[in-house]
């Protein structure tokens, strides 16, 4: 947002006109128009932007500092930057004034208790420049990370103080990120877009734990972008405990972490900085989308949530974990949240490859407040003639029900408003099951407004399509009954999560200063797969140079004139780099 140089005289386009500014006969403040423009911060491109500018506004004016309510953050560079497997690196061009400036910034901000000296020759550089071989030859270097920061103690025991100045000092990131994430009281919403590459004990954001507490977030999304740009769930760990977040969406988040971002090498899990205890979270809408979290992690989660209202969970699979919690284990973990828990939404098949079966769910009969229940094949219910004679029909290990309980009606609870399940396992059987609860609507269902069946195999499209014709006797009962009856494909089903609408047609908003005024730009990358690119693979990938905009297209808004005067007039507002 904040470009370099002294800004004067600003013309403001008319499609920028803040919405949150009070219109009145008058002039308008400079201050007015920056603190509306500081409200949210978007800086997302790999390899783009600094942040440094937006840091030296916070630095020069605390008093912007709680106006700052949404932060939009790729993924910054960590240790894992200067890994010697990847060559020789230059020395940062970090000046003393920069030191100086976000040193002692950090050091009354109470991030750090002292400043090292600065040294304009990192050391940092210097020792991983010399784990480097003569020769490239794409071979790990065993823990060339133990000894890094200072050669005569270990990483883990050095204090967070020389982690945060030699970073700084090597031109790293993390450290400036940290700094803003401590100087911005008021955040309500954060995104992070990306985890750090591998290593991910690495980096400090577990560490910090600002005087603020993260109290002002309300909503914290946090994704991987390229399959291992994830972030470990205990780096979450201080800010899933401010006092008022309630939504949690988080994208490809493992309960472990890759020992130095290795797929080959065993994964370790790591216990969080402050433990969940039980009724200690205040969430009430939970997302783990392609993730992976054992029995044991699942409950303590779940076990801290005092009121969850939604939760959803797909399962990503050996790439993101090694084992993951069935659904019996599952339903276990949700036994507290019966009578809180309003929409369950559940993925255990899609992506499932660990060795044990993922089990069926137990009746939800008694979650008393489930309105809405998105299920695959999650759920035990028989699907032909022959298994409704079984009275056992085991479905998976230690998975018994007897005729009677296996029944859809007997398994949901009477609270239920909408049903969706998908699978390529849907027969007749599943329809039967269907006329039933709609028949038993008016005693067993009364609120029930919509029932779904997605299906997953192209040959089920044209079942479906026999079926309506040959038999639409599920039809007329749900209609009568007042239950909306859909059977679709499932390319017709699909619902964007807050991960896959991120980049719709790989082009997002940003606000920029371009020839002497503010514009809203539509950036666009030369591919999706650019923009979400590992920045490790960029050689693959045809590179992304630092703050090369040649690589990245802009177009301004076209319903702006950039000649046309703003009604709000000339707006000035001073900005000093």
């Amino acid at each position: 947002m904040w470009g370099g140089g002294r800004i004067h005289e600003v013309q403001v386009l008319k499609t920028l006109i803040p919405l949150h500014i009070k219109l009145y006969s008058g002039p308008i403040q400079d201050s007015d128009f920056e603190l509306e423009l500081l409200r949210e911060y978007t800086n997302i491109q790999l390899y783009g932007r600094s942040c440094k500018p937006l840091l030296r506004r916070l630095i020069e004016k605390p008093e912007v500092r709680r106006h700052v309510h949404r932060l939009d953050l790729k993924n910054w560079s960590t240790l894992v930057e200067i890994n010697p497997l990847f060559g020789t690196h230059e020395e940062p061009a970090l000046s003393t004034e920069d030191y100086d400036c976000f040193t002692e910034a950090a050091r009354v901000a109470g991030l750090i208790s002292s400043v090292l000296p600065f040294d304009p020759h990192s050391d940092l550089v210097k020792r991983s420049n010399d784990l480097c071989p003569e020769e490239w030859n794409n071979e790990k270097i065993p823990g060339w990370y133990d000894y890094l920061y200072e050669p005569d103690c270990h990483f883990e025991n050095v204090h967070f103080v020389s982690k945060f100045c030699e970073l700084l000092q090597a031109g790293i990131e993390d450290p400036l990120f940290m700094l803003m994430l401590t100087l911005l009281p008021n955040v309500q919403d954060l995104t992070l877009r990306g985890g750090p590459h591998g290593g991910q004990h690495l980096h400090l954001l577990p560490l910090i734990v600002p005087d603020h507490r993260f109290s002002s977030l309300r909503t914290l999304s946090v994704a991987a972008t390229d399959g291992e740009l994830e972030w470990p769930f205990y780096a979450l760990n201080h800010l899933i405990h401010g006092r008022n977040l309630q939504n949690l969406y988080c994208y490809m988040s493992s309960e472990w972490d890759r020992e130095d971002g290795d797929w080959d090498e065993g994964w370790v899990q790591r216990p969080p900085p402050v433990p969940l205890l039980p009724k200690s979270l205040n969430l009430t809408r939970l997302m783990l989308q392609y993730s992976a979290f054992s029995a044991t992690g699942i409950k303590t989660l779940l076990h801290a949530c005092r009121s969850l209202t939604w939760f959803h969970y797909s399962v990503g699979g050996k790439r993101v974990g090694p084992e993951n919690f069935n659904c019996s284990e599952l339903f276990e973990a949700l036994l507290p949240l019966q009578t809180s828990l309003e929409t369950l939404e559940l993925d255990m098949e899609t992506e499932w490859d660990y060795d044990d079966y993922y089990d069926y769910l137990p009746s939800l009969a008694e979650f008393s407040s489930l309105r809405t229940l998105k299920l695959g094949m999650e759920l035990e219910r028989p699907h032909s003639d022959e298994e409704l004679l079984d009275l056992s029909w085991p479905r998976g290990p230690g998975s018994v029900r007897t005729k009677s309980c296996n029944r859809l009606c007997n398994l949901l609870p009477s609270s239920l408003r909408e049903l969706k399940f998908q699978g390529s396992e849907i027969d007749y059987d599943c329809l039967s099951q269907i006329e039933e609860m709609a028949a038993l609507k008016a005693d067993r269902f009364p609120v029930l407004e919509k029932i779904t069946m997605v299906l997953l195999d192209v040959e089920y499209e044209e079942w479906a399509s026999s079926y309506r014709e040959e038999k639409p006797k599920s039809f007329r009962l749900c209609k009568n009954a007042g239950v909306d009856l859909r059977i679709i494909d499932f390319t017709s089903s699909i619902e964007r999560t807050f991960f896959e609408a991120w980049f719709p047609g790989g082009a997002w908003q940003e606000v920029r200063f371009k020839d002497g005024m503010y514009v809203k730009s539509i950036e666009r990358s030369r591919g999706r797969r650019m923009m979400l690119a590992d920045p490790l693979s960029e050689q693959e990938l045809g590179g992304i140079t630092v703050n090369d905009d040649s690589q990245w297209e802009s177009e301004t808004d076209s319903d702006s004139e950039p000649d046309s005067p703003s009604p709000m007039g000339n707006v000035s507002v001073i900005v000093d780099s």
